[in-house]
C-alpha cells in the first residue's frame, strides 16, 4: 500500500519537474547582457557659411539693427579664406550692396566680428544712400555692370580717374585745344588723345605727316647749309672762273633749297584736329566709360566753375604799340 502511493506521487510530480526546468533560465541566457540601444551619432557642426549667416543676423539685432524690419536679407558665401557678403531686398530678391572680404580669420568667432562689422556698414549706406530715381515709363534703365560686387563709390572714383576732357590754351596770336585725362587734369598729347579716343587711323596719319617733315627739313637745311658754304667760297676766291662755278653752285643749291622747302608745305600739309571734333571724341569716350561702370549716361559730373591757369608772361614791343602778354589755360 505505501509502495503504490509513493509511485502515484512520483507519477503525479515529474510533469511540474519538466515545467519548472523548462521556464528557469539557462546558464547561457543568464550570462548572456542585455543589448543596449547603439549610441547616436554626434551631431555634425554647421558650415562656415551657415553659422554666419544665422549668427551675423543675431549680432546685427543685438546691436539694434533689425534686419526683418527694414525689409533686408543677408546672404554669404564662403569660400577658402574670402567671403562674399550680399545685401539682399526681401521683397525684389534684388542685390542691394555686395563686397567681398579677404583674408577671413580661421577662428569662427573672429570671422563673424569681421563679418558682422562689414554687414553693419552695407547696412548704414543703405540707409543713408538717396532714394532711386524712378524712371518714366518706357525709359530704359541703365545696364546692370558685370562687376556689381564694385561699390559705387569705387565706380565714381574709376570714372574720376579715367574720364577725358578738352580745354583751350590762350597764346598771344592764337588759341588752341589741349586734352586731359583724370581728377588731377594729367595732360595728353594729340597722338596719345587720338589712341585712347580710338583713331588710330589719324594718329597714323599724323606720324607719317611728322616724319615726312622731318625728312624734307633736314635735306632742306643740308641743300642750303651747302649753297651758304658755297657763296662764302666764291666770296673769299680770287679766281674769277671758281667764282663763277660757285655762284652758280649756290644759286642751283638755293633753288633747290626753296623747291625743298615748297615740297614739304605741300607733300606734309599740316593736320589739324578741331576743338569741336575734339570734344565730340571726349565726350563719346566718357559715355561708353559710363556704359562701362553702370553709370547713366545722361548724368553729368557737376559743373565746375571756370578756372583760368597762367603759364606765362613776357612784354612785347610792336611798331606802334607796347604791353604785357600772360599765357594761360582754361
Amino acid at each position: 500500500m505505501y509502495r503504490t502511493l509513493l509511485f502515484i506521487a512520483l507519477i503525479l510530480a515529474a510533469p511540474g519537474a519538466v515545467l519548472a526546468q523548462a521556464g528557469a533560465p539557462g546558464p547561457a541566457s543568464q550570462a548572456r547582457p542585455t543589448a543596449s540601444a547603439a549610441p547616436a551619432a554626434p551631431a555634425q557642426p554647421d558650415s562656415l557659411q551657415q553659422f554666419l549667416e544665422s549668427r551675423v543676423v543675431e549680432e546685427l539685432a543685438a546691436d539694434g539693427v533689425s534686419l526683418a524690419r527694414l525689409g533686408y536679407l543677408v546672404r554669404i558665401s564662403v569660400t577658402g579664406s574670402s567671403a562674399e557678403i550680399s545685401l539682399l531686398d526681401t521683397t525684389s530678391s534684388r542685390v542691394v550692396r555686395a563686397t567681398r572680404v579677404e583674408g577671413l580669420a580661421a577662428d569662427r568667432e573672429a570671422a563673424l566680428a569681421t563679418v558682422t562689422q562689414v554687414a553693419a556698414n552695407l547696412v548704414a549706406q543703405v540707409i543713408s544712400a538717396p532714394a532711386p530715381v524712378t524712371l518714366a515709363p518706357g525709359a530704359s534703365s541703365p545696364p546692370v555692370p558685370d562687376n556689381a560686387h564694385l561699390m559705387q563709390a569705387d565706380v565714381q572714383a574709376r570714372f574720376a580717374r579715367e574720364e577725358v576732357g578738352v580745354g583751350l590754351e590762350l597764346l598771344r596770336t592764337r588759341r588752341r585745344w589741349w586734352a586731359w585725362q583724370g581728377e588731377m587734369h594729367t595732360p595728353l598729347a594729340t597722338l596719345e588723345f587720338l589712341r585712347l579716343m580710338g583713331r588710330q587711323d589719324l594718329a597714323h596719319r599724323i606720324e607719317r605727316r611728322e616724319r615726312t617733315r622731318d625728312y624734307l627739313f633736314w635735306s632742306y637745311a643740308a641743300v642750303a647749309g651747302t649753297s651758304l658754304a658755297a657763296l662764302i667760297s666764291a666770296f673769299a676766291s680770287d679766281d674769277g672762273e671758281l667764282q663763277t662755278q660757285l655762284y652758280w653752285g649756290a644759286g642751283i643749291g638755293g633753288a633747290v633749297a626753296l623747291t625743298t622747302l615748297f615740297a614739304t608745305a605741300a607733300l606734309a600739309p599740316r593736320i589739324e584736329v578741331s576743338e569741336v571734333e575734339a570734344k565730340r571724341l571726349a565726350q563719346k569716350y566718357n559715355d561708353d566709360l559710363r556704359r562701362k561702370y553702370g553709370l547713366p549716361v545722361a548724368a553729368r559730373q557737376r559743373a565746375r566753375a571756370p578756372s583760368f591757369r597762367l603759364t606765362g608772361a613776357s612784354p612785347y614791343v610792336g611798331e606802334n604799340q607796347a604791353g604785357f602778354a600772360l599765357t594761360g589755360r582754361f
